[in-house]
């Protein structure tokens, strides 16, 4: 069951044949559960296991991007086959993307350039989408900066002309969230 822990058993299971089963994108998040990181037998292995798996689809791609797997040559094999997902799914799964790069263990990784090329590459659909998601993470004391640095490189990328639109956009949207608060207030004078 994906809700419970496996055993250790399991795990030898799964372990003892990695190989047959890697080639099974459903069972390949199974299998890296398996790997013992301190290990440098199973890091040998863990190279041999992506070099066989096959391409993920959007959604088992993602779960590799969760805090579970830290390892980079596990993100980046799942952003490799997030690379053949159609816009759509990415646009589908933008935030979800967004969240994984606190998972990140340096600031410049292969999940942050393919979703800033994407965003770039389609401003007005997906990059409006991925500027306001960095901005909501933004008030998280932990990514503040992360965020904030994927922020800044995505804006300078789609140039003056996007930025001042998305800036003018989130300028209205303060003033009316200001007009509504004071609204609030003057109608509670009233009562």
């Amino acid at each position: 069951s994906p809700f419970e822990e496996m055993t250790n058993y399991d795990k030898e299971v799964l372990w003892s044949n990695r190989f047959k089963l890697s080639s099974e994108p459903e069972m390949l998040s199974k299998v890296l559960s398996c790997i013992d990181y301190s290990n440098p037998k199973h890091l040998i292995e863990l190279e041999k296991i992506l070099e066989i798996a096959k391409n993920l689809n959007s959604v088992n791609s993602m779960g590799l991007l969760g805090g579970k797997f830290l390892h980079e040559s596990i993100r980046n094999f799942a952003v490799k086959c997030l690379k053949n997902s159609p816009l759509i799914e990415i646009q589908e799964y933008l935030y979800e993307l967004v969240h994984g790069l606190r998972y990140e263990i340096n600031h410049d990784n292969e999940l942050v350039r393919f979703l800033i090329e994407k965003a770039v590459k389609y401003p007005v659909t997906l990059g409006h989408s991925f500027y306001w998601i960095l901005k909501s993470q933004m008030y998280e004391q932990n990514f503040q900066q992360r965020y904030g640095l994927y922020l800044e490189i995505f804006l300078n990328k789609i140039g003056p002309t996007l930025t001042k639109i998305f800036f003018d956009e989130e300028s209205l949207l303060y003033k009316l969230d200001k007009n509504i608060a004071i609204s609030k207030i003057c109608a509670g004078s009233f009562l």
